[in-house]
């Protein structure tokens, strides 16, 4: 027997150094087998168009802070960045699902 729950998970540290000004790191998993169909290239895709969306040097490969990973089965993006940049990948998540639906 499978039993499938779905949950968020937020985790958040102060960005160091820390002061009034310091934007907090938010880890959130974000669920997209309705955009990848549970397959992996186009998961690594989707990741790769939510870095390209974004400031590049809001990307700890660009030198910023923020990290995506992958996640399989099912399939999410896990991103740890600010909150603001946060609100940009689920504003662009959507703007992907409505073009799906629009298909």
């Amino acid at each position: 027997m499978s039993v499938l729950c779905a949950a968020l998970l937020v985790v958040a540290s102060p960005a160091a150094p820390v002061d009034e000004d310091a934007a907090l790191i938010v880890t959130i998993p974000y669920p997209v087998t309705d955009l990848t169909n549970g397959d992996a290239e186009s998961l690594g895709s989707l990741a790769d168009d939510v870095v390209a969306a974004l400031d590049r040097d809001a990307w700890a490969t660009f030198g910023g802070r923020g990290r995506i990973s992958l996640s399989h089965g099912p399939d999410a993006l896990v991103v740890r960045q600010t909150a603001e940049h946060q609100r940009e990948i689920s504003a662009f998540l959507t703007k992907r699902r409505r073009a799906l639906e629009a298909d």
